[in-house]
């Protein structure tokens, strides 16, 4: 008589391998949706001479919103996430050494931010190294005269 210690227990491998690669296929799907979110809240500048960037914006557009409130810390938010300019550097080469140097990045700046906060965005953009920035504004339609 066999004790059950000695019995081979065996793991179901082929269902792991399926649940595995379920989830790794949820993961890249939803990181892919999470990096465009617009922030509504940002009362953006307004402009005569361009139309909106979020009509036919690529796939792999990144959008960087700035919110600004005086005397308080200026937020750079990507996916909804808030991210340091060093974190955002980060993300960016990483962005950089898997699609090239022209994955398009548009950053969204309240009218009232200051543009030594929005240079410093595109300073850490460059230091990235990537190079295809828009700046979004609100278009509005310029009265007959």
């Amino acid at each position: 008589m066999r004790l059950s210690r000695d019995e081979d227990i065996e793991v179901p491998l082929a269902s792991l391998i399926d649940i595995v690669f379920l989830l790794i296929i949820f993961f890249v799907v939803t990181t892919n949706l999470q990096k465009d979110v617009i922030d509504r809240q940002i009362n953006l500048a307004k402009s005569y001479f361009i139309p909106p960037l979020e009509e036919g914006l690529p796939m792999n557009t990144v959008t960087i919103n700035l919110g600004y409130k005086p005397g308080q810390q200026t937020r750079y938010v990507i996916g909804g996430a808030n991210y340091s300019l060093r974190q955002i550097e980060q993300m960016l080469s990483v962005v950089r050494e898997k699609n090239g140097n022209d994955v398009p990045i548009v950053i969204r700046a309240d009218r009232i931010t200051p543009y030594r906060e929005v240079q410093k965005l595109n300073d850490a953009i460059g230091r990235a190294g990537l190079y295809k920035v828009s700046h979004s504004s609100e278009y509005i339609q310029r009265k007959s005269e």
